[in-house]
């Protein structure tokens, strides 16, 4: 959970927060018997100081992770480290360390089938022979990966993947290849744009939907409230009148007035609170 946490702020570049969350995320860990899954944090704690330029501690912490891997055969992360070794040793200008590390990594993620991880090692590898002024290998090394990124139309992958070829065509001096590179990158662009609106559009859509079927239900609870409250009224005025119906009908059923008097006095006090009760007699000529 830790460890996720530190992704999120990872993703929006507050590598500080991500850093104490990954940290918080390993020492937990090292609290558990699974010493396996202390490599994810370890990893992710290498992955991070990378990117912020940190080699010393990258290189530190994905050669732990890497070594933890391997106890635990995690091919995963073992690959992911290697990669990440790879990278630190192409910055350091260490070539051919920097090849053994990426080669061994993607033999890992052909293995295991991870097409996108391979991809992006496959990435690596033309950065490094570009730089390193190889044209042919760094040209044959993102033709792998278009065709990767193509096969599972991975479009994200092939952003990056036309915006290098464009750049290797501009090198080489086809301006007409580069151009049609740029064409293809523009389009692929246009198409992420167009899902990421239709993706927003469909959120939108499932929220207006669940606020509308809130509202139906609050006007139908309502509704059903406001029922229920007269159908009370109704079924009160019915008791009403049923008890005013007995009180008239015993009154008819006796001439005793102290009958009368302790009849009605029982119907009412079914109808109300009557702690006090008379009856009396108007005689309009003496009183």
């Amino acid at each position: 959970f830790l460890n996720n946490i530190g992704e999120i702020y990872r993703e929006h570049q507050d590598f500080a927060t991500a850093l104490s969350y990954y940290r918080m995320s390993l020492e937990a860990q090292r609290t558990l018997e699974d010493f396996g899954r202390r490599s994810v944090p370890v990893s992710n704690l290498g992955a991070i100081y990378l990117e912020m330029g940190d080699l010393d501690n990258a290189e530190r912490y994905a050669q732990e992770a890497l070594e933890i891997a391997r106890q635990q055969n995690d091919q995963m992360i073992e690959s992911a480290s290697l990669k990440y070794l790879g990278i630190i040793a192409k910055k350091l200008g260490q070539q051919e360390k920097a090849i053994a590390c990426f080669e061994k990594s993607l033999a890992i993620y052909r293995s295991t089938q991870e097409v996108i991880h391979a991809t992006e090692v496959l990435l690596e590898f033309h950065k490094l022979y570009f730089d390193a002024g190889n044209i042919e290998l760094s040209l044959r090394y993102l033709q792998e990966a278009l065709k990767n990124a193509e096969e599972i139309d991975s479009l994200s992958l092939r952003v990056d993947i036309y915006t290098e070829l464009a750049r290797v065509y501009e090198n080489m001096g086809n301006t007409e290849t580069a151009l049609a590179c740029y064409k293809q990158y523009r389009q692929t662009m246009l198409a992420i744009d167009q899902l990421d609106r239709e993706q927003r559009l469909r959120a939108i859509h499932r929220q207006v939907a669940a606020d509308d079927s809130f509202k139906e239900k609050e006007v139908y609870r309502k509704l059903n409230s406001e029922l229920d409250r007269r159908a009370q009224e109704l079924e009160e005025a019915l008791c009403s009148l049923e008890a005013i119906s007995d009180i008239g009908k015993s009154i008819t059923a006796t001439v005793s007035f102290e009958r009368i008097f302790e009849l009605v006095n029982q119907r009412l006090q079914a109808l109300m609170q009557a702690d006090a009760f008379g009856i009396a007699l108007h005689n309009p000529e003496e009183n």
